[in-house]
């Protein structure tokens, strides 16, 4: 079996940018959606078992999720981007060469239960 046929479901990629806004003067943090050449835009992945915890940075208790995808090489995935899958965003933290080949990237990537609202979507 290849690993590309773990690569099962559907993610949307997104690039991240930092524009300032021009009559605020305010950066404004964006991530644009990178589409595949697919009809839907969105590129084959493999997704690991999710794992949480619950945190509490400023006396309030806040939720995370941790998720670990597998993608091929060529997908422009990056340590600043985002991963949208189904109706979750996921914040990437991290990219590295996956240990089972050579041909894959694995991406951590990590859900914040209030951090939508920190961010523009462009493009999705």
């Amino acid at each position: 079996m290849s690993l590309a046929s773990l690569r099962t479901r559907r993610v949307a990629i997104g690039a991240y940018s930092a524009p300032v806004d021009a009559e605020s003067a305010i950066a404004v943090d964006t991530y644009t959606k990178v589409a595949s050449g697919d009809d839907d835009g969105l590129w084959w992945a493999a997704r690991g078992t999710r794992s949480g915890m619950q945190t509490a940075p400023t006396g309030a208790a806040q939720h995370v999720t941790q998720v670990v995808y597998a993608f091929d090489t060529e997908v422009p995935v990056t340590p600043d981007g985002i991963v949208i899958d189904g109706d979750q965003r996921l914040l990437i933290t991290s990219v590295l060469p996956r240990d089972v080949g050579r041909d894959e990237l694995q991406v951590l990537a990590v859900h914040v239960d209030d951090a939508d609202a920190a961010f523009q979507l462009v493009g999705f």
